[in-house]
């Protein structure tokens, strides 16, 4: 059975990033670092991370900026915490002001949403769940970004009112 883009990024982002090795260290400086697609693929982990996705049928090379930024944003992460979204609106005032995350929800192709994430992943000091952003990376499209829009502004969890007629 294979397994989904959520485990399999899971699994990766603490062996190759969060491990406390001399190589894991390295992989993390080095994606961390990363300002571009290219500087991220010379990465071997990266490469690591889609041979793993290949194995279920989710290989990237056809989509090279897509793997490259979800490898740097896992890189980013340094421990496992709430949704994304959530964490970036979370607070009486939301940690990643309601202008920023703007601008990463109307980014609609991975190297336009490349910066706005690292830089509002260092806002909430890289707390975040690292499978759940893979996937939300990896399918990046117009059901996720509305997602993230409810998980941003706390109505997730909000129940479906009736109508009265």
């Amino acid at each position: 059975m294979s397994e989904d883009v959520k485990d399999i990024c899971q699994g990766w982002w603490a062996r190759e990033i969060t491990a406390e090795t001399g190589p894991a260290r390295k992989t993390r400086a080095e994606l961390r670092r990363a300002d571009t697609a290219l500087k991220a693929l010379g990465v071997p982990a990266v490469h690591r991370l889609n041979a793993a996705l290949a194995v279920s049928r989710l290989d990237l090379r056809h989509d090279p900026v897509r793997l490259a930024l979800i490898a740097v944003a896992l890189a980013h992460i340094k421990e496992r915490g709430a949704k994304v979204a959530r964490a970036f609106g979370a607070g009486d005032t939301p940690a990643l002001s309601p202008i920023r995350f703007n601008a990463l929800i109307h980014a609609t192709t991975p190297a336009a949403l490349w910066r706005p994430l690292t830089r509002g992943l260092a806002v909430i000091k890289g707390s975040a769940n690292p499978g759940a952003l893979a996937a939300d990376l990896f399918y990046w499209n117009d059901l996720t970004r509305t997602r993230w829009c409810f998980d941003y502004y706390g109505e997730s969890s909000a129940t479906t009112m009736e109508l009265e007629t």
